[in-house]
């Protein structure tokens, strides 16, 4: 196994692509990035947008990374990549064309809600951070929609990741916190779509199928491309469905 640099054209800061027999890129974690990536604000987006918590790799092997703190061999942190459309969207942010989408203020306010929440008063510490988490669309729940759909958006297809959202089907207030934290209570979706589906103005059929509410005028659904009965979710499983059911039961839609 070696190790190939590659420069990013703007920053010019190095990544490496591990590669084993016959030059082909390895399955597992084969992107290597700069260990200060840790400590940048971009860091939570770049692990949700590969879907992948990032290990330290050391090789000798790593032209332009830095010495680790033995001085034997060099050190970077290896993701998997999930699809083209992750590696696409780390490298954005790698590149630092798109801020991170991690907001300090929805996070400060998720805690004050769960503060005031009777079920999250006896958690752990680390239930009550993946719940902080998946209340604003990030941690685990995140990775785990990015991985399930693919990196796109379950509707439209959209891959940039700065504009999907980690969304939950049955609303929070309402569900448990095994449910908050179920991935199949979720759909990555675009933001656009994401805010008409928190806001009750579209759903799914069990089947997928796009469901408008009477509230939302034709002439909008044109404008947001939403338009067409062929419009339905890419991959449903039999765990989607009870939730489904659940977010059409509270918006009021007659469809199954």
């Amino acid at each position: 196994m070696y190790a190939y640099t590659y420069h990013l054209p703007i920053s010019d800061q190095p990544i490496c692509v591990k590669r084993g027999k016959g030059g082909r890129a390895m399955r597992t974690r084969p992107l290597l990035v700069l260990p200060q990536h840790r400590d940048l604000p971009h860091w939570e987006a770049l692990r949700a947008a590969l879907g992948s918590p990032g290990i330290d790799y050391r090789n000798a092997d790593l032209h332009g990374f830095p010495l680790a703190a033995t001085g034997q061999s060099k050190t970077g942190i290896a993701f998997d990549v999930p699809s083209v459309q992750a590696l696409r969207a780390a490298v954005r942010l790698l590149e630092g064309i798109v801020p991170a989408p991690v907001d300090a203020l929805l996070r400060q306010a998720a805690v004050a809600e769960l503060a005031d929440d009777p079920s999250c008063r006896q958690l752990t510490e680390t239930l009550r951070q993946q719940l902080v988490d998946a209340r604003i669309g990030q941690g685990g729940f995140r990775r785990a929609l990015m991985a399930y759909w693919d990196g796109s958006c379950a509707l439209s297809g959209c891959s940039l990741a700065q504009v999907l959202v980690a969304s939950h089907i049955k609303p929070w207030a309402g569900s448990s916190n095994e449910e908050r934290l179920d991935p199949f209570n979720g759909l990555l979706l675009a933001a656009h779509v994401d805010r008409l589906f928190d806001r009750g103005l579209i759903s799914f059929a069990n089947d997928g199928r796009l469901l408008y509410s009477a509230a939302l005028p034709h002439a909008e659904l044109e404008r947001l491309g939403l338009q067409g009965d062929d419009r339905r979710l890419k991959q449903l499983a039999p765990a989607h469905l009870p939730y489904l059911a659940e977010h059409r039961r509270v918006f009021g839609f007659i469809s199954n």
